[in-house]
C-alpha cells in the first residue's frame, strides 16, 4: 500500500491513500476528508495513529467484513448478468 504522509500549513497530519475502503472507514472514524486529487484520498488525521494501525483496526472491524460481503453479492449479480 503506497502512502504519503504529510503535514499542512497548521501542522495537522494529513494521509493520503488509495485505498477507497479504508478511506472511508478513516472518515466515519473521525478523519476529516480535504480532497482527491483523482487516485488518493486526503484526510487529516486527529489521532497519532499510523496508517498501520489504522489498516489493522479496519481488517478487524465489521466495516471490512461488510465491504468483503458487498462486493461478493456485487460479483455475483454481475455474473448471474452476464449468463443470462
Amino acid at each position: 500500500m503506497k502512502l504519503l504522509i504529510w503535514f499542512n500549513e497548521m501542522r495537522t497530519l494529513v494521509l493520503e491513500i488509495k485505498d477507497i475502503a479504508l478511506a472511508a472507514y478513516m472518515k466515519m472514524s473521525g478523519c476529516e476528508f480535504i480532497a482527491f486529487d483523482g487516485s488518493k484520498f486526503k484526510l487529516k488525521n486527529p489521532s497519532e495513529k499510523s496508517i498501520d494501525d489504522w489498516s489493522l483496526e479496519y481488517t478487524n472491524s465489521c466495516c471490512c467484513s461488510h465491504d468483503n460481503q458487498l462486493l461478493q453479492l456485487r460479483n455475483l449479480v454481475r455474473r448471474h448478468n452476464n449468463y443470462s
